[in-house]
């Protein structure tokens, strides 16, 4: 079975050096995504958090508004 594969022209044998490319890049880009995730996430926390302390603030300046025209 062996020498049909290696003389079907459909089927390729793996260059070792993509191979290894691939596996350095893919546990590079894992590292980062790793560090990365967390800190996108917080930051997008954060934002909305802020987004809410202002919209909280706007309403009591209101409110503050209000009582004082009265």
């Amino acid at each position: 079975m062996m020498i049909l594969q290696d003389n079907d022209p459909h089927h390729m044998h793996p260059d070792f050096t993509y191979v290894y490319v691939f596996v350095v890049l893919a546990v590079i880009f894992a590292v980062a995504i790793m560090f990365a995730a967390p800190k996108i996430m917080s930051y997008l926390d954060n934002r909305y958090e802020r987004k809410k302390s202002k919209e909280k603030a706007s309403e009591t300046a209101r409110v503050d508004e209000e009582k004082g025209t009265k």
